[in-house]
């Protein structure tokens, strides 16, 4: 295995970056660096099909196996669309009926985007023709 062409040589304390982007990027490359060594993520997917007063509602769910990469790198997370539950899922069975014990409105805001990849910000500049090929 080759290792990736940045590699992080020492440990520099927050408070020798002036701007928090600077921070952000040596920050990232370590990171990014413990990544590619690290093992894959494997999760299992897991959907809910609830028929309530004639209404059907869906219910997806994800149950990492292996946390691989994401340890480095966890708003990675994000990009795979997983959802990790913080409660246990009581054991169901199909056509089984349940009481419904709690019904809320969850409202929330929008977020900005994570910053684009190396490769997606290519993949952008080649669609739009920006910039010259390296």
């Amino acid at each position: 295995v080759n290792p990736p062409p940045i590699t992080p040589i020492r440990a520099a304390p927050r408070d020798e970056f002036s701007k928090g982007n600077e921070w952000r990027l040596y920050d990232y490359i370590p990171r990014h660096f413990i990544a590619t060594l690290s093992e894959d993520v494997s999760y299992t997917e897991q959907r809910l099909a609830f028929d309530i007063s004639g209404e059907e509602f869906a219910f997806t769910y994800h149950t990492i196996e292996e946390r691989g990469y994401l340890f480095a790198m966890p708003w990675k997370s994000k990009e795979l669309h997983l959802s990790e539950l913080d409660w246990a899922v009581p054991d169901m069975s199909p056509g089984a009926q349940l009481d419904v014990a709690e019904v809320w409105v969850e409202a929330e805001q929008t977020a900005p985007p994570d910053f684009l990849t190396e490769s997606e910000l290519v993949a952008l500049m080649d669609k739009h023709g920006i910039g010259t090929d390296a």
